[in-house]
């Protein structure tokens, strides 16, 4: 079972765009700019981003806060999580 607590989200593809959360949970997040250390995205052939570790990469994403538990599984159904990701604890930089 997820954790109750509400959490923070990296995204980096389309989960970057507001409309496209908004659709998919029915709410609205504070965001803000974030950039994680560590890797690369990469562009695939099916046409979505991943990333994979490598020491002098950055990524530029968004940070939302406070995911709701279901709205995490709403993102995690969209995202296939388990199946064409792992979603897992980082930390990411933001401004200020």
């Amino acid at each position: 079972m997820p954790s109750q607590e509400p959490i923070h989200l990296f995204v980096y593809g389309t989960l970057t765009d507001p409309e496209r959360v908004a659709a998919i949970t029915g709410q609205q997040f504070e965001r803000v700019d974030a950039t994680l250390n560590g890797f690369e995205r990469v562009d695939s052939p099916l046409g979505y981003p991943f990333i994979l570790p490598r020491a002098d990469a950055i990524v530029r994403g968004v940070l939302l806060f406070n995911i709701d538990p279901v709205s995490l599984v709403q993102l995690d159904a969209y995202e296939a999580e388990g199946d064409l990701y792992q979603r897992q604890v980082v930390v990411v930089e933001v401004a200020d």
